[in-house]
């Protein structure tokens, strides 16, 4: 259901210009978005 409003939640992951990433913070608690890279784009 969050993924069709798109809402954005800890551990989500999400696509970036440099790759794929999780989220690592709370954006809804803190207003901004925080996220460990897992792969880059080659």
């Amino acid at each position: 259901d969050y993924n069709s409003r798109g809402v954005i939640t800890r551990g989500a992951i999400i696509r970036t210009e440099l790759g794929l990433a999780v989220v690592t913070s709370r954006p809804g608690q803190n207003g901004v978005v925080n996220a460990t890279l897992l792969e880059e784009r080659r």
